[in-house]
């Protein structure tokens, strides 16, 4: 069993990813904490640990407005890396744009919800949950 949870934050607001890694903490999550600019670097990234269970994130935070590769642009990606291990993912997001909570719909299947940022403290303990109670 895993000590610490994994976590994959792909967005190119470094700002924003700053907050969340602090926010991550205060809700005393024991994690490993990677952070990607875009979403080829964390395409990179996956394909890195793609046959590293124990590497994989378990959680991925994903903005949408990014340069080289956006959001949904890794998500239509990230089929094509054969990972089996199920990783929870999360648009967060600023946009509040029709065009992107359509694109949410498309995609609601593989994603587990959509976050307008910032991320509540209450929100994010009830993504860990799971994580905290099973002792993963």
């Amino acid at each position: 069993m895993k000590e610490k949870i994994n976590i994959l934050l792909v967005d190119d607001d470094e700002i924003n990813s700053f907050i969340l890694k602090k926010l991550i903490e205060k809700v005393e999550l024991r994690s490993n904490i990677q952070t990607c600019l875009n979403g080829e670097a964390a395409l990179d990234y996956l394909k890195g640990v793609a046959h590293d269970s124990e590497k994989l994130p378990d959680i991925m935070f994903i903005d949408v407005n990014m340069p080289l590769m956006n959001g949904w642009e890794l998500m239509i990606a990230l089929p094509s890396l054969g990972i089996e291990k199920p990783i929870h993912k999360y648009i967060l997001t600023s946009s509040f744009a029709d065009v992107d909570l359509q694109k949410y719909k498309e995609f609601k299947s593989v994603l587990d919800g959509y976050i307008i940022k910032p991320i509540s403290r209450e929100r994010l303990q009830e993504i860990m949950e799971p994580y905290q109670s099973s002792g993963k």
